[in-house]
């Protein structure tokens, strides 16, 4: 029983560690056999299988498998390796293991470009908001001037509620970049929420005037004005939204009750003014 004992752990050993090769199979059957054999009365069914026999066999099995498995162990890759694997894996929408690799990436080169930031990402997509801020903020420390480690910083911040923090990232977005659309937007939207509504009325107007075809800045603008009954001066920054983006008809139908008709023969959309809510 020492030697069957010798050969079944073997045995197990391959099937249980999830080996594919071509042996398994009939490594099952064989097994399974032997144990037929041995739980029968009929000991002598086992005669022409020597105990010596089988225990070279069980060791034989034990070493083979062992550098089986060890040859078709997943490679080790390196940290360029893993962070390259993860970008292709946050393309395929896999965060989990996107996730994974880039933190192998960094235990195995703490200072490997961009793995911080693309963590960060990864943290962000997947509303572990606290944990993203604070990758993003390694990215930062080690490249001061890192602008999208900044700007997702702050979306982040925002979504924290912490506007004030909002603020100072999208400030440093637009000392790198003065000109930047989506950092003077997402800077009036925190200002907004601190009731700065003058700043983010200028926010919104220099957005706009930075990108005019930013039909994002042109909603927060409508959206602001239409809070202070300034309708018309609302209606005019919602018409502009739907100039360059039709599909923005259903953004300032909600806040503003304003019915919409479409004139074939132009293919416009028009806005019904005066069915619009008090």
């Amino acid at each position: 029983m020492a030697a069957f004992n010798s050969w079944n752990a073997a045995c197990n050993q391959h099937v249980s560690r999830g080996c594919q090769s071509p042996w398994a199979p009939h490594i099952i059957l064989l097994n399974s056999d032997l144990h037929d054999s041995l739980s029968t009365e009929d000991t002598g069914s086992m005669k022409n299988v020597s105990a010596q026999n089988l225990a070279v066999i069980g060791s034989f099995l034990a070493m083979f498998f062992g550098v089986y498995l060890t040859v078709h162990r997943e490679p080790t890759l390196t940290a360029a390796g893993y962070l390259q694997r993860a970008q292709e894996k946050i393309q395929e929408g896999d965060l989990a293991q996107a996730q994974a690799d880039l933190t192998h990436a960094i235990d195995k080169e703490p200072e490997i470009e961009d793995a911080h930031f693309l963590r960060g990402h990864v943290h962000d997509a997947s509303g572990e908001w606290e944990l993203a801020l604070q990758d993003y903020s390694t990215a930062i420390n080690r490249d001061p001037e890192n602008i999208n480690a900044f700007y997702n910083r702050g979306l982040v911040k925002g979504k924290l509620n912490d506007y004030h923090g909002a603020v100072a990232d999208f400030e440093e977005v637009l000392k790198l970049n003065p000109t930047d659309a989506g950092a003077l937007r997402n800077r009036g939207l925190a200002r907004e929420k601190l009731k700065d509504f003058e700043g983010a009325l200028r926010d919104y107007q220099m957005a706009i005037q930075s990108n005019p075809r930013y039909e994002d800045a042109y909603l927060s603008l409508g959206n602001l004005l239409f809070k202070f009954k300034h309708d018309d001066a609302a209606l005019d920054a919602y018409e502009a939204a739907i100039e360059v983006n039709e599909d923005y008809v259903k953004a300032f139908q909600e806040p503003t009750g304003c019915g919409v008709s479409y004139d074939p023969r132009t293919e416009e959309l028009i806005i019904v003014r005066d069915t619009c809510k008090e």
